[in-house]
């Protein structure tokens, strides 16, 4: 092993990056394609769209237009949170699970291999996370619900996937997390900010790791 470390590092090859992208080969591709979708839904207007539909159509009114869309967004904003997550080694993902208390919409099982990320030391065995597709600003009231099945769940962290509008997190809000934090309780918040990052290139288990330093520390840059 030190002749490995030895060897990356007279040829200007970071260790850490090397470790990063073995554990984690996320397509850019389609995580592109996917940001793309999510524009295209997110300048879906209902209104305009229900005019234009005949009463014999699935969806004919605005409402259930506006629900239309809510759904699509939902769906791609899980298929974009799983292609990250099912990118990585040393980790298995179960989604939409439910107990007989509650349903959250995905597990991480932390394996050894994963335990290279302090993040995903720190979770081990588990931890869970929801994904929150509203064009509403961030709300305190998702942590304070996903703290609430990190402990019916058993577990100390959890990830916020959101496609909220992209923007540095409120003092109230960083305030809100420093405080669960304070108490054991992880929630880190990962935003279209942090999927842009991955989309021109950047690793998602970096990315993540840094998020988690920042939720930690309580950073003012900390961003969705």
């Amino acid at each position: 092993m030190a002749e490995f470390l030895r060897d990356l590092v007279e040829n200007n090859i970071d260790p850490d990056d090397q470790i990063f992208n073995y554990l984690c080969k996320v397509d850019v591709k389609r995580i592109q394609s996917l940001l793309r979708r999510l524009d295209l839904i997110r300048a879906f207007d209902a209104t305009s769209v229900a005019r234009a539909r005949t009463k014999q159509h699935k969806y004919p009114t605005k409402a259930s237009t506006q629900a239309q869309r809510s759904r699509l967004l939902g769906k791609t904003l899980e298929t974009l949170m799983l292609s990250m997550l099912r990118g990585c080694r040393g980790i298995e993902i179960g989604a939409n699970l439910r107990s007989t208390t509650s349903e959250i919409d995905f597990m991480v099982q932390v394996n050894t291999l994963a335990f290279a990320i302090p993040f995903f030391k720190d979770a081990a065995p588990h931890l869970i996370g929801e994904a929150k597709c509203y064009t509403t600003g961030f709300k305190s009231e998702w942590v304070n619900e996903l703290v609430g099945l990190m402990n019916v769940h058993n577990t100390k962290h959890s990830i916020i996937f959101t496609a909220c509008p992209s923007k540095n997190l409120r003092t109230d809000h960083r305030q809100l997390l420093q405080i669960h934090n304070a108490r054991g309780d992880r929630v880190i918040p990962f935003g279209l900010a942090q999927v842009t990052q991955i989309a021109n290139g950047a690793n998602f288990l970096k990315v993540l790791s840094n998020q988690y330093v920042k939720v930690l520390n309580s950073t003012t840059d900390l961003t969705i």
